[in-house]
């Protein structure tokens, strides 16, 4: 009997995992019959009960992002967390939103859960990807590039896979990307939170930069020496690797309401670009130092470089012991690969049996691909803006054929990529509006967007597959969606 503009249901544990630390809550527009039902898929944003923050949120393509706003979210959990008290209890409840007043229609408690202990989960042959979250894409990253990443992000449990075709994908488990929500909110939080970071990474880069030098223009390369050049880069990696979306976006959408967090965030998009040289110039471009370090160790082990780049970094240690890797396993590693930490062990799968596991992995992403292009506005400008794509992927491989790429694209067009980086700004210049599969609200795209005035749409996971290079589309920064016209 309440004519609701917004209804729903919430749990004060998280159902599907009888998880007692968090809230779920769902939502959808007018009244909550369909979702009750199960006819319609609900808005959700499941909510940390300690700290009273969105651990994470998702909705269906029909909805707005904001469908509840923060102040609904945070009435809601605060009057979650007083049921569930009264009920001495985790509770069920239904409620609603009309004119601004929230009533509940229905609480119930729910009875006979047990609360799970944490159990030490087995490490299986392979793992298994409906526990991770596809986080980066791009092309050109080589076998031991990927091994010295997985040491620096191996306390985000990463997992990495590169097919036959180069195509180099980044996940980290779910478990962790809401470890990296909640410590993104505790930095952000703290007043100068992200200059105590801040600075800490600046003396470190500052202070073993110099010695990645003198280790490339040792006389003779050592054992310790290597070892230490390769835990520098880890760290550095490890480093950048707590600006990146996981655990930035949301505490985005809390910074208008705590002026803290926005100002910390404002500090982290000055800072970002100087750290992302700082990781192109000890690692990414041809004169960087580990390319110079690789030259040194083909020079004294006379091994062809693309034959190095397939080596781990535990292999180059054995060098020193006069082990090589032997020929086939190098065709195996140049095949495909997979690298993954699973209860802080490491292993790796190469060969036909990684090429089995991404082709399964990729069927199972394309089954899920609708075509309905959806994704968070990152900067809004106009309300729709229309014109023809060009499709522009980052490709560490072949930064030739990539400055041709953005070379031939026209000024004016709308630059759709899997994300952007710095190699792509020449690009970011030319678009009309800037659209990407992956990245959120403080991704590269995000924050270049805003500097340039350009809109933006970041996070549609579909945007590069469904879209081409010649397309003309109209794109809805109220909605956030795009349509081929």
């Amino acid at each position: 009997m309440v004519e609701s503009e917004i209804s729903g249901v919430a749990f004060s544990i998280e159902p599907k995992e009888n998880d007692f630390s968090k809230i779920l809550i769902e939502a959808t527009p007018g009244l909550g019959e369909n979702l009750v039902s199960g006819k319609e898929q609900a808005y959700t944003a499941i909510i940390d009960k300690s700290k009273k923050i969105i651990l994470n949120k998702a909705f269906n393509s029909n909805y707005h992002a904001d469908l509840l706003s923060i102040k609904q979210i945070n009435l809601l959990t605060e009057q979650i967390l007083k049921l569930e008290k009264k009920f001495a209890n985790p509770v069920d409840i239904e409620w609603a939103f009309a004119k601004d007043k929230l009533y509940f229609l229905q609480i119930r408690p729910i009875t006979g859960l047990e609360r799970k202990s944490k159990l030490l989960k087995k490490v299986a042959s392979m793992p298994d990807i409906n526990n991770y979250e596809l986080t980066f894409k791009v092309s050109g990253l080589s076998f031991l590039f990927t091994d010295m990443l997985s040491h620096g992000f191996k306390y985000l449990d990463p997992l990495f896979t590169s097919n036959q075709d180069g195509n180099f994908c980044q996940y980290f488990t779910n478990e962790k990307m809401e470890y990296a929500t909640r410590y993104g909110m505790n930095v952000f939080s703290r007043q100068n939170g992200f200059k105590e970071y801040q600075t800490n990474f600046t003396k470190f880069y500052e202070n073993n930069i110099r010695e990645l030098d003198e280790i490339i223009q040792e006389r003779k390369l050592s054992k310790s020496s290597t070892n230490q050049f390769f835990k520098t880069l880890s760290k550095l990696f490890t480093y950048y690797s707590k600006m990146d979306n996981q655990f930035t976006n949301l505490a985005y959408i809390y910074s208008e309401e705590r002026p803290v967090v926005k100002e910390n965030l404002h500090q982290l998009s000055l800072f970002k670009d100087n750290a992302r040289l700082w990781i192109n110039k000890t690692s990414l471009e041809n004169e960087s130092q580990f390319f110079k370090f690789l030259d040194r160790v083909c020079q004294e082990y006379k091994i062809e470089r693309s034959d190095l780049e397939c080596y781990k970094i535990s292999d180059i240690i054995q060098l020193f012991h006069g082990s090589f890797v032997s020929d086939k396993e190098i065709q195996n590693r140049k095949l495909s690969f997979i690298i993954y930490y699973s209860a802080g062990e490491q292993f790796y799968i190469t060969g036909s049996k990684s090429v089995d596991f991404i082709s399964k992995v990729s069927a199972r992403q394309n089954m899920f691909l609708s075509s309905k292009i959806k994704g968070q506005v990152a900067n809004k400008g106009q309300k729709i803006v229309k014109g023809k794509v060009r499709v522009i992927n980052v490709d560490y491989g072949d930064l030739d054929l990539l400055s041709n790429q953005i070379n031939e694209m026209v000024r004016g067009e709308i630059l759709v990529a899997e994300f952007t980086a710095p190699e792509l700004i020449s690009a970011c210049r030319k678009a009309r509006a800037i659209v990407t599969d992956i990245g959120g609200l403080l991704s590269h795209a995000a924050i270049i967007s805003r500097e340039l005035n350009i809109p933006c749409l970041v996070g549609t996971h579909n945007a590069t597959k469904i879209l081409k290079t010649g397309d003309e589309v109209s794109i809805d920064f109220e909605l956030g969606t795009v349509n081929k016209i």
